[in-house]
């Protein structure tokens, strides 16, 4: 069971990616568990995120593109993960455990996985080329890590102007 003054551990020179996924993470414990909730990036987290590179740990067959290894017991919980995105879809997997189990718990034990395929790619769902943060966060949620645009040239696509570089930066920030 997590209470109020988790803190959620992710080296100082973490990733946006993994950062990013850290604070959506607190956001999820405080909105939806009612859980008070803290990256930190000094000293030891009740949730510690690292990849397995920098922790000598080797992941086996998960040792892949989004690979993860979860384990929990009374002391915390710890992510290790291939890369930045298995860091990332590691967390997203609790929230989708704990919004199961409507509690902010998770059982004791290890938990392994990695991508079945890759790329797994999507459209906007707005309008053409639409990609609203709240969306792009929602389809790394959902595991997506490819969007497509249609193009007319640069920076144009069917709907008009569009900005690619920015749908870019943007859409690497989610994953």
């Amino acid at each position: 069971f997590l209470g109020d003054g988790i803190r959620i551990f992710i080296s100082a020179n973490a990733s946006e990616v993994i950062a990013f996924a850290a604070d959506d993470f607190a956001d999820f414990l405080s909105v939806a568990m009612d859980v008070k909730a803290s990256v930190v990036t000094e000293g030891q987290g009740d949730v510690t995120v690292r990849l397995a590179k920098d922790a000598g740990v080797d992941l086996g067959e998960f040792a892949a593109y989004k690979g993860f290894r979860i384990e929990t017991d009374e002391s915390g919980i710890v992510i290790t993960a291939h890369d930045d995105r298995g860091a990332q879809q590691a967390l997203f997997y609790i929230e989708d455990l704990m919004s199961f189990e409507h509690a902010p718990v998770l059982a004791y034990g290890k938990i392994e996985k990695r991508a079945m395929y890759t790329p797994q790619m999507v459209h906007s769902a707005y309008d053409i080329d639409e990609f609203p943060d709240e969306y792009l966060s929602n389809i790394a949620h959902h595991g997506y890590d490819t969007i497509l645009l249609y193009t007319n040239g640069v920076n144009s696509t069917p709907a008009g102007p569009c900005n690619f570089n920015d749908i870019v930066k943007r859409a690497s920030a989610y994953g």
